[in-house]
Parts: structure tokens; sequence; C-alpha cells
């Protein structure tokens, strides 16, 4: 267990976390869709209230007016609104009073409109009259299918559930013959055979479990899905650990093992590329062994397939993982010929 204090371990534990951080950050605040408006009330007023019932927008409160331009000026908000002390009273009497705007020039112009209209239909339900429309909001994306958010999240699934499943048994592998271990190990009873899957059941655990929490924290996870999700998961993490343990017999050292690692798991991620860029021909996506657990992971995430249609790749999965084991098998007799 001593593999799991090292600094690159400990790292492949913290990352999917702050991968997921930096995902809710960029999509849900800096890429936000929504408009954003900042209100100065300075009379409790009960537009305040509706606004921030509002789904169509974000509202913050502004406590000054100083507050209010600097909330516009440094792009928190699309636009401020000043409401004055008796603004109810009078948008009920039949008057007009001024609604006081701050604009954000660099501001999007889609979103002003839509504050804009937002606002108009919460005066006149206001002031008793019928509004001519029904604001609805909805986002359409630049081109069809799932947003970018959503094909990004089973991505660094998979790069967890790659690197993660890889890395993990062949460092632990690694790390027992750079101190000499190993060798004391097999003067023991035990077998390298145990040894190998110590080292792959270990890394197997961690791998499903970052994995789930990563799926679990962007929202991906539910009740309809979640056990297609988990045996997907399962399947890939059994690859990998066998690719990882191939890893581990072949490296020498730690250094050798970075270099495979870097190198090679690039081309088993290259299946991903086919769903973040369209107009790749699938057969290319095909080709490469790691597809057949990478296909699933994307058609549940983002088109809700059940297991019946996944049924075919896992199986494919499974058995591409007992296929590995003959490789396996023949490379830790020659290390321990070695």
């Amino acid at each position: 267990m001593s593999g799991f204090r090292s600094p690159v371990v400990i790292w492949l534990i913290i990352m999917p976390f702050a991968i997921t951080l930096l995902l809710q950050l960029v999509f849900t605040t800096l890429l936000s869709p929504r408009p954003r408006l900042a209100v100065l009330d300075m009379g409790s007023s009960t537009v305040t209230e509706e606004l921030r019932l509002a789904e169509e927008l974000d509202m913050t409160v502004a406590g000054t007016g100083q507050e209010l331009s600097e909330l516009v000026e440094f792009g928190a908000a699309d636009m401020g609104v000043t409401l004055q002390e008796d603004f109810d009273s009078l948008v009920r009497s039949g008057s007009r009073p001024a609604l006081e705007l701050t604009v954000r020039p660099a501001g999007a112009p889609s979103s002003r409109a839509i504050i804009l209209l937002i606002i108009m239909d919460i005066l006149r339900q206001l002031d008793g009259s019928v509004p001519p429309l029904e604001v609805r909001v909805e986002t359409r994306m630049s081109g069809e299918g799932p947003s970018l958010r959503a094909r990004l999240v089973p991505a660094v699934v998979l790069m967890v559930l790659i690197v993660a499943g890889i890395f993990v048994p062949s460092f632990l592998l690694i790390g027992e013959k750079e101190k000499g271990t190993i060798t004391a190990l097999l003067v023991t009873p035990a077998r390298l055979s145990e040894v190998l899957a110590s080292k792959a059941v270990l890394g197997f655990l961690l791998t499903v479990g970052l994995c789930m929490a990563m799926l679990a924290l962007n929202g991906a996870l539910s009740h309809n899905n979640g056990l297609p999700l988990i045996l997907t998961v399962v399947a890939g993490a059994l690859v990998c650990s066998c690719v990882g343990l191939i890893y581990g017999c072949l490296a020498p050292d730690a250094k050798t093992l970075y270099t495979m690692v870097k190198s090679l798991n690039i081309l088993l991620a290259g299946p991903i590329a086919f769903y973040l860029v369209s107009g790749i021909p699938r057969w290319v996506a095909m080709v490469f062994p790691t597809y057949w657990f990478i296909d699933p992971l994307y058609r549940i995430t983002l088109e809700g397939a059940g297991l019946n249609s996944i049924a075919g790749s896992l199986a494919a999965t499974l058995l591409l993982g007992m296929a590995l084991l003959f490789p396996v098998r023949l490379l830790s007799r020659r290390m321990l010929g070695h």
C-alpha cells in the first residue's frame, strides 16, 4: 500500500475532483448561457423577488450604486437595473416610473433583450394587465447533438479510466521491482500470479471508485443509467488493469513506465476524438480496442442507451480482457525467469 502515498498516485486520486471543479466553473459561470442581471432595489420591490425566481436568468442584488456599476463594468452582470423607493406603488397607480438601466457595451445583445422582456413581463403583472406574450427562453446550441460540456464529461471519465486503470497497477508493480521486494515475495509461498492480481485489484477498485465519483459529481449518474454505467466502467477497468500489468511486466523502471504511459495511452484514448470532433468515420474509432468500452459509455451518457443495446460491446470488452491475460501470463513468466 506504500505506492498509494506516491505524489503521482495521490494526484491521480485528486485529478477527477479538480477537473470536475474546473468543468463546473467554466460551464456554469464563465460560459453560462443564461443572462446575468444585477439589481439595486431602493425600496424592497416585489419585482426583485420575481426576478430572483425567474429561471431564465441569474440575478445578483447590489447594495449600492457603485457596486451595481462595478458588477456590470467587470462582466459579472450583463445589465444593471435600479428600482426607486416607491417603484411598485407608482406602477400600480398607472404612472410611468423611470427604469434606470446600466448596460455593459461588451455584453451580448441577446442577453440584454431577454432581460428586458422578462422585466416587462413582470411589470405588466404588477399593474394588473395581461401580458401580450409569454416570455420563454430556450437556449439552442450552434450545432446538432449534445452540448460541449455533456461530451466532455464522459471524455474526462475515460481519461481517468485509462490513465488510472493502467498506471496504478503498473506503477505498484514497478515499485516492487525497483525496491527488490518482489524477489523477496517470490521466495515465500506467495505466487507471482497472486502478486500481480493484488496490484490489479487495487488499481481496479481505485479506478472504478474514481470514475463513478466523477460521473456522480457531474450529474451523469441516475437511476435510469446506473447499472449500464457501472457495468461499462467495470468492464473498462478490467481491460485497463490487464494493460497496466503488461506495462508493469515490460518496463524495467519508473522512467520507462512514464514513457510508455505518455506514448501508448494516447493511442488507447484515440476513439475519444470520434465523439469530440465531427466528421470522423466510425470505422476509424472501431480500429482501437478500447472503442468497445468507450462507445458504450458515450451512448449511455449522451443518448440514454440501455443495457440491451450495449450488451454486444460489453461482451467484446470482456473478451478483450480475457485475451489480454495471455500476454500477462507470458510476460510474468519471462519476468520470473529474470
